[in-house]
């Protein structure tokens, strides 16, 4: 997904009285702002409007979002005065093409007598655009989102064969389905979405409703996107209905209006081949406009019966009678097995779903096990049915212990501790399954979880210091059933260490819904001792949530933001990539919690900024170079290639590490801006490693790099990072970590800028597993990671520790990026390697082991490994490090 930017025409602005419920305004102080939430990202200068009951928030044109590098998008949606927002901004592309976004550049406010609205206009190329967002009395809490395409003029290269509304869905679950009931409705399950209009688009259906479903949060909320009505208007005022399609993906839902119809059967659900033929040479003459109407609603919930019976109120409607809370039902047409509509049993074991008429199978489910199945007619005599479920099976957990559970069927059974496994499916990808129970062992824990019966291999773990203990148990439906397993207990220490990820995301990112509790608790589970928050675009403050789960002298947390530069620019053509800024203090009542401005800027400029406002921060280039094995190219505008920076930089040669920096290819990187001096290589740190999905062979790839800056005198601090936006194995919080020095390693006094200075010092290490104690000594001299060392000649002083579980059994050091020794070595073992130099140098050291036993089960895909930062040695003596040179 990619946007062009444009210029910013001057804005209009217009504030009017407030006349009663109905009001429409640009906020102007922090106190007027009413859509609360820890997701809600509306501050000064946006634009709010309210019935009084449902409030919403457009964000002003100056302020980017992720997939346009201006505003005028809605940006939040909630109950006013009410916490629970977590709607994710819906964006308007011509031709489902980011790079097509049209340029807001005027906005206004209108209300009166029963409604406000705001109104937005933008441009792109020959066409303009007016957007209309609107509360009115004769629709009650739906908001009214209207939009006028209009092609005013021919411009090279400016056509439009169909607009669409992209939604972030947050990683939430997407529902769609047709309001008549007899259209398609492929509920959860989603077929392949393309990037490109032009591309095959069998994954788009005639559908009308798409629901976002949140994972998520004490007070979540239920989205809903109806599309009402869409014509074509000829300039001489004649109408006519054009077909409307949606598509899902993981991270976004789309739905796309084409500028014609379709010779071949235009009330098809479905894209035929004779269709997408005709999508080619579709387009919106000059004069004509294409008219959307959108509404968009909202309901508390998690399930899709909490909008959908809103609008069949006057359906049919049957009541399930379960056990208690949590249970699924959903509702299937008897004719082709669709599903129409999926309720979740409430506190009191009721579930209600209201569908059209007509012959339906009514399916019980918990998690992804069939607890009951029925023929049922709506409507039905009965208004309330207790079905007979099969026997469940509960296992009761351990209480009061802090540790990773891993579950394993032995006979087949399936295992996934999602907290919706509703069999969702995008991309044609399957939700990963979550196998993992984290306690930390507060009340807080869950006590009880449901499996199907059968034998089960069960690990317990806590992170590379403790030990791993496995349990066998059989667990039976109908019977208590209780898991008793080792805890795990201390086997390594790393004193004056902290074990940190800097680079995780919950719900407070625009692409997650996974919820801070369990951020929380994964991360004491893992034996994780400070807690770096790096939500996407938003500087999200932890304290509260870690407080309530009384586990503040357990871990601390640092406030940060993942800078995620998804904008195809005329400064960032490839995109900026993406980056960690830490610590930042958030800005109530800013747009973003003041996280800051990115697109169409150079890295330089973000850093400068950064910098400015708060001078301590940590800048981390976050995964430079996504390699998943040595063969493998990124496609130029693929995902994964535009967030690697490294792969394209600025002109998309990306950066080559075997010519210098002030080789043409590479120079982009050291050129310093005029006024602060800055260059886009002045990060603080880069990951090496991001997360464990790719193996070695990124690493590999990029300590390339990292090897070559580091010759050039370019001290990037090198970190390891899980990236995780969830708990299904690949995901898993602290694999890998980073290992942090500090001169007190007390999480009770943790102290911020001993923790950033031990970053910056470079006194740091990442591992999957090994531990290690390093220092090069002269004497009575010595130099830990990213200090100094005045000698010609010194020892490497080297001990490797890990749990039992972890292998270790090769020692690899580098001199200046070169491969001096590799040697065996033992598991708590000193090691001392006498080394000379001839010239100023920097050693680094990697240790491996093998894959297997637990920590196969326990760590994906990685190996044990473990590489450290930079000892500096002053060979000649005078005072100063000279960089060696490539």
């Amino acid at each position: 997904m990619r946007s062009r930017l444009g210029k910013l025409l001057p804005l209009l602005l217009i504030t009017p009285m407030c006349w009663g419920e109905y009001q429409a305004q640009q906020i102007s102080d922090a106190k007027q702002i009413r859509v609360s939430g820890d997701m809600a990202w509306g501050g000064l200068g946006d634009w709010q409007l309210s019935n009084g009951q449902v409030c919403a928030v457009v964000s002003n044109v100056d302020h980017e979002g992720e997939l346009a590098a201006t505003g005028g998008y809605l940006t939040d949606f909630g109950f006013c005065d009410k916490a629970g927002e977590g709607f994710g901004q819906l964006y308007f592309a011509i031709n489902l093409s980011g790079t097509s976004s049209p340029v807001f550049h005027t906005m206004k406010a209108e209300q009166g007598d029963g409604y406000a609205r705001v109104l937005g206009w933008a441009k792109h190329g020959g066409f303009e655009l007016k957007v209309s967002y609107e509360f009115n009395e004769a629709n009650g809490d739906k908001l009214q989102l209207t939009t006028e395409l209009t092609h005013k003029q021919e411009v090279d290269g400016s056509d439009a064969a169909a607009f669409g509304l992209v939604n972030l869905n947050r990683g939430n679950k997407v529902f769609s389905t047709s309001l008549n009931g007899t259209g398609p409705s492929p509920g959860y399950q989603h077929k392949s979405l393309p990037s490109g209009l032009l591309d095959d688009l069998d994954g788009l259906l005639g559908v009308d409703m798409i629901l976002s479903l949140p994972d998520a949060g004490k007070n979540p909320m239920v989205y809903g996107q109806y599309i009402k009505n869409a014509y074509l208007l000829s300039e001489d005022n004649q109408k006519t209905p054009m077909p409307s399609f949606v598509g899902v993906t993981d991270s976004y839902s789309a739905a796309l209006t084409f500028t014609d119809t379709f010779f071949f059967d235009n009330e098809g659900a479905f894209l035929d081949p004779l269709k997408l033929l005709e999508t080619q040479i579709a387009d919106l003459d000059v004069g004509e406009t294409l008219v959307v109407e959108n509404e968009i609603s909202l309901a508390s919930g998690r399930d899709a019966a909490a909008i959908l019976n809103q609008y069949w109120t006057s359906e049919p409607a049957i009541k399930v009678q379960l056990p208690g809370p949590g249970l699924s039902v959903f509702l299937q047409r008897a004719e082709d097995g669709a599903v129409i509509n999926h309720a979740m049993s409430d506190s009191n074991g009721i579930a209600e779903v209201h569908a059209p008429k007509g012959q339906y199978l009514l399916r019980v489910q918990e998690r992804n096990r069939v607890l009951a199945e029925s023929a049922i007619s709506l409507p039905s005599d009965q208004k309330t049915i207790k079905p007979e479920l099969a026997a469940r099976a509960d296992l009761q957990l351990p209480q009061g212990q802090t540790m990773r559970l891993s579950f394993f069927a032995e006979d087949g059974q399936a295992i996934d501790f999602s907290r919706q496994a509703f069999g969702f499916v995008a991309s044609g990808k399957h939700e990963e399954k979550v196998i993992d129970i984290m306690l930390a062992g507060t009340e807080s824990d869950p006590k009880t979880v449901s499996l199907e019966p059968g034998r089960y291999r069960v690990i317990a773990s806590r992170g590379p210091e403790y030990s791993a203990h496995t349990a066998k148990l059989n667990v039976e439906a109908g019977k208590d059933n209780k898991l008793t397993i080792q805890t795990p207990s201390l086997e390594v220490s790393t004193p004056n260490y902290v074990h940190a990820d800097l680079h995780t995301h919950a719900a407070p990112s625009f692409d997650n819904s996974y919820p801070q509790e369990q951020r929380i608790r994964s991360y004491v589970a893992q034996g994780g001792e400070v807690l770096v928050a790096t939500e996407h675009e938003t500087i999200y403050d932890y304290s509260r949530d870690i407080a309530e789960l009384g586990l503040t002298e357990r871990l601390a947390t640092v406030t940060g933001t993942e800078i995620t530069g998804l904008v195809q620019s005329e400064t960032a053509p490839h995109t900026l990539g993406h980056a960690n800024a830490f610590p930042l203090k958030p800005q109530l009542g800013q747009y973003r919690t003041g996280a800051p401005a990115h697109e169409n800027k150079r890295w330089r400029d973000v850093i400068a900024a950064v910098r400015k406002s708060d001078p301590k921060a940590v800048m981390q280039l976050n995964h430079p170079r996504v390699i998943y094995n040595p063969e493998e190219k990124a496609e130029p505008g693929s995902q994964r290639y535009n967030e690697s920076y490294l792969l394209h930089l600025l002109d998309g040669r990306g950066h080559d590490p075997s010519q210098p920096l002030t080789a043409e290819q590479n120079s982009s990187l050291i050129e310093k801006d005029p006024e602060t001096g800055v260059r886009d290589i002045d990060f603080d740190a880069i990951e090496l490693i991001n997360g464990t999905g790719a193996g070695l062979h990124s690493y590999e790839q990029l300590r390339k790099d990292w090897f070559a800056f580091l010759k050039q005198g370019v001290k990037l601090v090198g970190t390891a990072t899980s990236d995780s936006h969830g708990q299904a194995f690949g995901e898993v919080v602290l694999e890998p970590r980073t290992l942090i020095y500090m001169q007190n390693d007390d999480v009770k006094a943790f102290d911020q800028d001993d923790f950033v200075a031990g970053i910056k010092g470079g006194n740091i290490y990442g591992t999957t597993g090994p531990l290690i104690d390093i220092a090069l000594k002269q004497g009575d001299k010595q130099a830990l990671m990213g200090q100094t060392l005045a000698a010609k000649e010194a020892v490497l002083n080297l001990t490797v520790n890990a749990a039992q579980w972890i292998d270790v059994h090769t020692l690899r050091v580098y001199i200046n990026g070169e491969l001096y020794q590799q040697m065996p070595i033992v598991k708590g073992q000193e090691n001392m390697l006498p080394l000379s130099f001839d010239k100023d140098s920097f050693v680094t050291v990697e240790v491996e082991g093998d894959r297997k036993g637990l920590f196969a089960d326990i760590v994906p895909v990685m190996p044990p490994f473990a590489f450290t930062n930079p000892i500096y040695v002053d060979a000649d003596n005078d005072g100063k490090w000279q960089a060696p040179g490539l």
